[in-house]
């Protein structure tokens, strides 16, 4: 599952993250307050010509009450990602991973007062 994949890269490459700890896939739980969610759907119908994927893949940062760590962290894996290309990831050849957005995208605060921020990208990938 490449959301499983880009989980895993995102917490080797920035520190206090931790696949698993407050790293997590397609859901996010209420704690901890520091916490980021990882998602993949579908992405485009897909070209009978090339021989690739295309999945979209989605990430979410929530910070606590203090927007800082989440703006922060939201920026990092922007530009950890965003114009990433030629490497593989587990059983994945990643072709590129393109950010959709300039920055990511503040989603205002939750029910509990704590800062969303919200990453998303276009992969091309095989499986290798």
């Amino acid at each position: 599952m490449i959301a499983v994949e880009f989980a895993k890269y995102i917490s080797q490459e920035l520190s206090d993250l931790a696949y698993g700890d407050n790293v997590y896939i397609d859901d996010m739980p209420k704690e901890p307050d520091r916490a980021v969610m990882v998602a993949s759907d579908g992405g485009p119908e897909p070209d009978f010509w090339l021989d690739y994927r295309s999945p979209d893949l989605h990430i979410v940062v929530r910070s606590d009450s203090n927007a800082n760590w989440g703006k922060e962290k939201a920026e990092k894996i922007h530009r950890l990602l965003r114009r990433k290309s030629g490497f593989k990831l587990g059983d994945y050849l990643i072709i590129t991973c393109i950010a959709v957005q300039s920055e990511p995208i503040a989603l205002g605060k939750d029910d509990r007062g704590r800062y969303k921020y919200s990453l998303n990208f276009e992969l091309h990938l095989k499986e290798v």
